[in-house]
């Protein structure tokens, strides 16, 4: 197979998550935020290049979340970013239902989201992704 000069939504899935990795604990808290936009822009096209692909749904979800943690708890709030996380994270479960990363992921939103979401507890998202996940 040759490069045809589309890049595939999980070529822009990984290079989202490698920024936002990146980001997250190499870069001193100021220098953050130009790459942190690049990373969501990157996982916007992971989604817009195959709208079926949970795992563009995924990283854009935690693209998001490290911007989150950048901006401050009340900026996310405000912006509604834990809303957004939380909805790329469930069409992300309802393309992938055993993808157990989805579940850890969402276990991870429900334990900072308590007031909001009472019926999704983080012990049983991450139970589920655990039990899912290959040993």
């Amino acid at each position: 197979m040759y490069f045809t000069g589309r890049i595939p939504s999980a070529g822009y899935a990984l290079a989202a998550q490698a920024l936002a990795l990146y980001a997250h604990y190499k870069l001193p808290e100021s220098d953050r935020d130009p790459v942190l936009h690049r990373a969501m822009e990157l996982a916007e096209r992971a989604v817009a290049a195959d709208s079926a692909n949970a795992e563009a749904y995924l990283q854009s979800a935690h693209v998001v979340g490290r911007y989150a943690q950048t901006v401050g708890t009340l900026t996310a709030l405000r912006q509604g970013l834990a809303g957004e996380i939380r909805n790329l994270l469930k069409t992300a479960l309802r393309l992938q239902p055993d993808y157990y990363h989805i579940h850890i992921a969402l276990g991870g939103v429900a334990r900072g989201h308590r007031q909001r979401w009472p019926h999704c507890t983080d012990d049983v998202w991450r139970k589920k992704g655990i039990g899912i996940a290959p040993l």
